[in-house]
């Protein structure tokens, strides 16, 4: 129907109406139309005005777009040339077609193209006022240079050299009159330099002869000033002396006259001594921090004859006489004036086999008992008491110890215990390697450190520790030792039933389990999903729709933050390249920022919370190179390492509670790390790897991988001292050719290491594989079957109380009897000794 016969027929039935003979029931009359149902369907019912409402008429101007105060696209519905998709020119200060601009913005930058001030109204990152960088042969602003010229004096602040791009009247060439304090003509200085030596007047002396200017080459005796100092000659430090006088022109601290203090090594003042040296004696005086003590009489110095009883100190000894060694004791007094550590009274410890006292004897021995003091270095406890000294009789129970020996009694085998017969904890006074605390060595059938035990049981579950070669893996806990009931094993339950991969987890520090994952079809795009666990289950929510390739990273603390790889807007859909995104959570949901440049996707990054902020990383297997990128550096990346060739694939923060830092990564040439707080990187291993995860306690930093090459599970420890051990072997493959797709770690007292792998009697189907460490041997037990075999990597989380998490994509039969991808949270509770029954488990 046309425009005025929909108008004729509206007015029909108006008519009708007022006769009181036509239908009066909403389907009488047919309704407006949008822009959104211009086929003539009815529009919403949300937008069907009320007959006593305000929007009774929803097309006032009857253009068929309805009011857009009443839910249409109408902006002016007094104007029947005024509505979407309406001719639109430019200039007349009029938005004819309703899209935000005078003219048609079909780029939507908020600039009108055509007649418009748009000079590409299809690029909407060119308009006028966009950012231009220069450089790049694209003129970003609309002003018609590559580039950006703020003042319009036709030169670009970069790369031109318009050194102040605010201001038209300052540009090269301009003209630069002298002494207004501006540099008009961009040439580094105020006003003109007339000979081109490269320094304007005032402070050129001489603007006409180039020869002329400060820091010129001024010889003495020509009559001429070279360097506008104000003299003929050359003084180069400015500090009033001459190179012919100044022993050092290069430093206006040092010449003739000047203050010359001793002991930096410098002579300030050019007299040839550092320090002042009046009567030409060679040494400084005591006034400037030298040791000549008259520094007007060059017949005294450190050095000169003292003749004893002439009250003269010549030699600046401090006394009136010879003290060869300087200790303060004249030599007639002195055992030894060539030793300035022996005179009376000096400290003289025992053992070295000299006398330093001058008392006669190697030590000290004040109570004349025969005995030095402990002071000394002798074994006299009580220097002040000769009936106190070893070897004396100690009856027990007088609360002193006269022998000596540290007790109240005796300790026939010195080894600082008294026998249990004299009142004392030592099991065997006859052997000075026991006692209690003593290193007991298990097998030997002795009780070295008297707790009954042949080994350390430092607990007193009478089992020897593993730390003493016993079997006891936890000996500060009575009930950790072997024979003690393992927990019960893992349990699992379903997070979502969906096409999940590439999952992670991490436990914050009150225990709550957060977790993120891919959910979509086998390609990209797909939609980040987060879900955290209360008494109630597991909450989910979208983090970012349709708009992930590979891999997410999560990290919580304070706060959580997730990690993902992009597509790459710029690529096409099967490129392998990506954009790393960061989106941290907060009570208004979750923000995201662009971190990363475009980089291999195949790698797993790695997302931590520092002190300063967040940070990733990742290893780009194309380009062999490990960037991070910081939260405190404003995502500025930066290449952390390099190696040759192409390679490398997941990257790890590792972080103990110290909070000492570690990157990890896997690249073709082995297992590296790098210290975050300084230092060069550390190749662990030489062996390749993939699967990197990683995990630090109390100052031992843990990594681990699977060594495709050995078909293995490897596992490596940094100790306290810092460096690496040897790679343990943790598991084989059982045999199978399948790749595994993930391996783990989870930081407890017994470390435990999880990976998937294929599972052995079930061709085509996998597992979750965990082992634990007891000792120097791993135990490894299935402990979920029916996995994804492409599920990505495998996050295995130990929290604070030492329970273990894990978060896997497995395999489950749907009502439909189609198999479909279940993400499924497993849980082990914690013990109070983790591995109560040392086996490992």
């Amino acid at each position: 129907m046309g425009r005025d016969a929909l108008r004729w027929a509206l007015l029909a039935v108006a008519l009708a109406a007022c006769d009181g003979g036509a239908d009066t029931s909403a389907d009488a009359a047919p309704p407006a139309v949008d822009a959104a149902h211009a086929d003539g369907a009815p529009a919403p019912a949300d937008a069907r005005p009320d007959a006593d409402s305000a929007c009774a008429e929803n097309d006032a101007d009857g253009d068929l777009f309805l009011s857009a105060a009443c839910g249409g696209s109408d902006c002016d519905d007094a104007d029947p040339a005024v509505h979407p998709g309406a001719e639109d020119v430019f200039g007349d200060d009029r938005d004819t077609d309703c899209d935000g601009a005078d003219g048609v913005d079909r780029d939507g930058d908020g600039a009108a193209g055509g007649e418009g001030p748009d000079c590409d109204d299809g690029d909407p990152t060119r308009h006028p006022g966009a950012e231009d960088p220069a450089g790049d042969g694209v003129d970003q602003d609309c002003d018609g240079a590559d580039g950006v010229d703020r003042d319009g004096d036709g030169w670009l602040f970069e790369p031109e050299g318009d050194c102040d791009d605010g201001d038209p009247n300052r540009h090269p060439g301009a003209p630069d009159p002298p002494g207004d304090g501006v540099d008009q003509d961009c040439d580094g200085t105020d006003g003109g330099d007339a000979d081109g030596d490269g320094v304007p007047p005032p402070a050129d002396c001489d603007d006409a002869d180039p020869d002329r200017h400060p820091g010129a080459d001024d010889p003495l005796g020509d009559g001429v000033d070279q360097d506008c100092d104000g003299a003929d000659g050359f003084d180069a430090d400015g500090d009033g002396a001459q190179r012919d006088q100044d022993c050092a022109d290069d430093d206006p601290a040092r010449f003739p006259g000047a203050v010359d203090a001793v002991g930096d090594a410098i002579d300030q003042d050019c007299d040839g001594v550092d320090g002042v040296d009046r009567d030409g004696d060679g040494h400084a005086s005591a006034a400037s921090g030298g040791q000549d003590c008259a520094d007007d009489d060059a017949d005294v110095h450190p050095g000169a004859a003292d003749a004893l009883g002439d009250g003269l100190d010549a030699d600046c000894d401090g006394v009136d006489g010879t003290d060869a060694d300087g200790d303060g004791v004249l030599a007639g007094e002195d055992c030894d004036d060539a030793d300035p550590l022996t005179y009376p009274g000096a400290e003289d410890s025992t053992g070295d086999g000299r006398d330093r006292n001058c008392d006669g004897r190697d030590g000290t021995d004040a109570d004349v008992d025969g005995s030095d003091s402990v002071a000394s270095g002798g074994r006299d406890c009580d220097d002040a008491d000769p009936d106190v000294r070893p070897g004396r009789p100690d009856p027990f129970g007088d609360g002193r110890d006269t022998d000596c020996d540290g007790s109240d009694g005796v300790d026939a085998d010195g080894d600082g215990h008294r026998a249990l017969d004299n009142g004392g904890d030592d099991c065997v006074d006859f052997a000075a390697d026991t006692f209690p605390g003593a290193p007991d060595r298990v097998g030997d059938g002795l009780d070295q450190d008297c707790d009954g035990v042949d080994g350390v049981d430092a607990d007193g579950d009478g089992y020897a520790s593993t730390a003493s070669a016993g079997s006891d893996c936890d000996d500060q806990d009575a009930t950790v030792h072997p024979g003690v009931a393992e927990p019960d094993d893992w349990t699992f339950e379903l997070v979502v039933a969906a096409t999940a991969r590439d999952a992670d987890l991490c436990v914050d520090a009150l225990g709550r389990v957060h977790a993120a994952w891919l959910e979509g079809p086998p390609g990209p795009p797909r939609t980040v999903r987060y879900a955290t666990r209360d008494d109630e289950g597991w909450r989910i929510e979208d983090v970012a729709p349709a708009a992930a390739r590979r891999h997410v990273a999560l990290a919580c603390a304070d706060d959580v933050a997730l990690a993902w790889w992009a597509p790459d807007p710029g690529l096409d859909a099967d490129a392998l390249d990506g954009l790393l995104q960061v989106a941290v959570r907060a009570d208004d949901g979750w923000a995201s920022t662009e971190v990363g440049a475009t980089a291999d996707v195949r790698g797993a990054p790695a997302l931590q919370r520092g002190e300063a902020g967040l940070r990733a990383a990742w290893a780009d297997r194309s380009a062999g190179t490990l960037t991070v990128v910081a939260q405190e550096t404003d995502w500025v990346p930066a290449v952390a390492a390099l190696w040759a060739g192409a390679g490398g694939g997941d990257a790890a923060w590792v972080q103990t509670r110290e909070d000492a830092t570690m990157l990890a990564w896997t690249a073709a040439d082995g297992v590296w790390a790098l210290p975050w707080e300084g230092g060069g990187a550390e190749r662990v291993t030489a062996m390749p790897g993939d699967g990197l995860a990683g995990a630090g306690r109390l100052g031992v930093l843990h990594l681990s991988w699977v060594d495709l090459d050995a078909g293995v599970v490897r596992h490596a420890r940094r100790g306290a001292a810092g460096t690496w051990g040897a790679p343990s072997r943790v598991a084989d493959f059982a045999g199978a050719v399948a790749r595994p797709t993930g391996v783990a770690l989870a930081p407890d007292r017994t470390p435990r290491v999880a990976w998937l792998a294929p599972a052995p009697g079930a061709p085509g189907t996998s597992a979750v594989f965990v082992a634990a460490r007891a000792g120097a041997t791993w135990s490894t037990h299935a402990a979920l079957g029916d996995v994804d075999a492409d599920a990505g990597r495998l996050p295995l989380r130990g929290d604070a109380a030492g329970g273990l998490h894990v978060l896997v994509p497995r395999h489950a039969l749907g009502a439909d009897g189609q198999r479909r991808l279940e993400l499924t949270y497993g849980h082990r509770p914690p013990t109070d000794g983790l591995d109560p029954g040392c086996n490992g488990e």
